[in-house]
């Protein structure tokens, strides 16, 4: 039940940071998230009852994602091209990587909980310092319209690297803009038809221009993600892929209790697995198609996850490294669809769209410590569950279009429309018009 309030408290960090994020901007939501989790894990220790307790609990849970979700916005939209796949895949999987291996040693060290909860929020409070070193977000400075803000910074950014600021940079921001705002004077026209003199004349086919209005649709929270046609369909699917992804990752790392030999030691080797994990991610986004990798480090853990089957109660080093391969799988996978989803996301709404899937992330992890208890009704069912909800999610990704060697869009009319396939004789996969056979 602790469990579950933590991960309670996950999504509604989620739901709550990413909205806060889109509209306050992504550095105060990152340092106000650092603060959330270092006192309440401060104030965790002095918890005298198990009420009180889950109460906290739930906040360190509500500050921890969202942590982790800004700091995946913010380094996407700072850095470019290798830079920022380094950051995504491997620099910032890295660090966290090095905070879960130095977990357990620390806590076979400090055996009192209450003792442990007080070190854990030293590293939180030693970032605020920083707070005069992180730049604020100039891609969301510019969807907001705060040019000068954004150039000053991109100015300081260019000295530092020795290059030339080119004068007409937010020249296309500047003119979609000025767009966007002259259509609210649109609406006003409609008044015009109270003329009756001219009914008949051609001038009514331009009332179907108004619904060209939508292809540059303000869209506001998560049920505005559903509203939006270009953003439903990709919205779903990503939804679907990161809970999928989220029941394997905790499947694995709650199981590791019910395994042979010294707990500690098995909660080190599934952290160390994170390295190997995170440094093959980094390279297969580098060279490789996002979906095509993310389908192979899928279907590695739904092979791992069915073997396990056969393997638990007889051997037990062969389940031991089956689940670690399983570990290095549903890690990569996530690892290329934290990238997939921030790189298809335009600016406007990317940090909506990557907590909303955070947010659907922390559903599965809520559910998993359940999908456990169904063992008393077959041994091999979780296993069963969650390797199945891998070959689902195999097959959903195939919908995803394509962001590898792709601009980051800025706007809703910038992102890729979702892959429809039609099976008659050939598959043949339309994209914006063009068919190509696969």
């Amino acid at each position: 039940m602790s469990s579950l309030i933590y991960f309670l408290g996950s999504l509604c960090g989620c739901f709550l940071s990413g909205q806060i994020s889109d509209r306050f901007g992504r550095k105060p939501v990152l340092f106000s998230s650092i603060f959330i989790l270092s006192v309440f894990n401060i104030a965790l220790s002095f918890a005298q009852s198990w009420a009180v307790f889950n109460v906290l609990f739930f906040m360190v849970g509500m500050g921890q994602v969202s942590i982790c979700i800004v700091l995946l916005v913010l380094g996407s939209e700072l850095l470019v091209d290798v830079p920022r796949v380094l950051f995504s895949s491997l620099a910032l999987s890295f660090f966290y990587s090095a905070g879960m291996v130095a977990f357990p040693g620390t806590a076979y060290i400090v055996r009192n909980w209450r003792y442990l909860s007080v070190l854990m929020a030293l590293p939180g409070l030693a970032c605020f310092p920083l707070w005069w070193l992180v730049p604020e977000s100039s891609r969301w400075l510019v969807s907001k319209g705060r040019f000068k803000e954004a150039e000053l910074l991109l100015r300081f950014a260019a000295l530092e690297n020795g290059v030339e600021f080119p004068s007409d940079l937010f020249r296309s921001a500047k003119s979609q803009q000025s767009e966007q705002s002259q259509q609210p004077e649109q609406p006003q026209q409609p008044e015009q038809p109270q003329q009756p003199e001219q009914p008949a004349q051609p001038e009514q086919p331009q009332q179907p221009e108004q619904p060209q209005q939508p292809q540059q649709p303000e869209v506001s929270g998560y049920l505005g993600l559903l509203r939006n046609t270009t953003t439903r369909s990709i919205t779903l699917v990503v939804w679907f892929l990161w809970f999928s992804l989220n029941v394997s990752y905790f499947g694995l790392s709650f199981n590791m209790t019910t395994l042979h030999g010294n707990p500690f030691l098995n909660y080190t080797l599934l952290s160390l697995m994170d390295i190997p994990a995170h440094l093959v991610s980094w390279f297969s986004a580098k060279y490789f198609p996002r979906r095509v990798s993310f389908i192979v480090f899928s279907l590695l853990l739904a092979l791992a996850l069915f073997l396990i089957q056969i393997t638990l109660h007889k051997y037990h080093n062969i389940t031991l490294t089956l689940v670690l391969i399983g570990k290095f799988g549903v890690l990569a996978s996530e690892r290329i669809l934290h990238l997939l989803t921030g790189e298809l996301s335009p600016t406007v709404i990317r940090n909506t769209m990557l907590s909303s899937a955070a947010l659907f992330s922390r559903v599965g992890s809520s559910i998993t410590p359940y999908i456990l208890q169904l063992a008393v009704f077959y041994e091999f069912l979780p296993w069963l569950t969650v390797g199945l909800l891998s070959v689902i999610g195999v097959f959903v990704s195939l919908f995803l279009p394509e962001s590898f060697g792709k601009p980051l869009p800025d706007t809703i009319d910038q992102m890729q429309v979702i892959k429809k396939f039609k099976f008659k004789g050939l598959c043949r996969q339309k994209d914006d018009g063009n068919s190509a056979e696969v």
